[in-house]
């Protein structure tokens, strides 16, 4: 089966768009061993915290806080967690913004479900 390594971690995903965040939670849900979601950045932070998952799925662009104030926040207590980012905007200052935060994946929206599930795997390989 493909992407079994997946089956080994717990992963955060957090995202405002609720129709996105539906559709792709079922999906991530039957590959992780884990999933813990959040609607914005201030509870993608909190879970973060409470739950201290494998790797994160983010978008940039939300309400409360966005995806790089979240990161930054998370780098300050974790370097090493993987972040993969999602956004719908390919000229965002996210990819400046990706060597100072350590991000470790880029996908652009619309999200392509075979993409996502292999940079999650790279970053668990690696």
């Amino acid at each position: 089966m493909a992407y079994e390594s997946l089956k080994t971690i717990s992963l955060l995903y957090v995202e405002d768009d609720e129709s996105v965040m539906e559709v792709f939670s079922r999906g991530i849900k039957r590959r992780v061993k884990e999933l813990y979601v959040a609607t914005n950045g201030k509870e993608g932070l909190e879970k973060y915290k409470e739950f201290n998952p494998d790797m994160i799925i983010t978008d940039i662009k939300m309400p409360i806080m966005n995806g790089i104030e979240m990161i930054s926040q998370i780098r300050g207590l974790n370097l090493d967690v993987p972040i993969i980012v999602t956004s719908a905007d390919e000229q965002s200052n996210t990819l400046r913004e990706n060597n100072r935060l350590n991000i470790n994946g880029y996908i652009t929206k619309p999200i392509d479900k075979k993409k996502l599930f292999k940079v999650m795997e790279d970053n668990i390989k690696n």
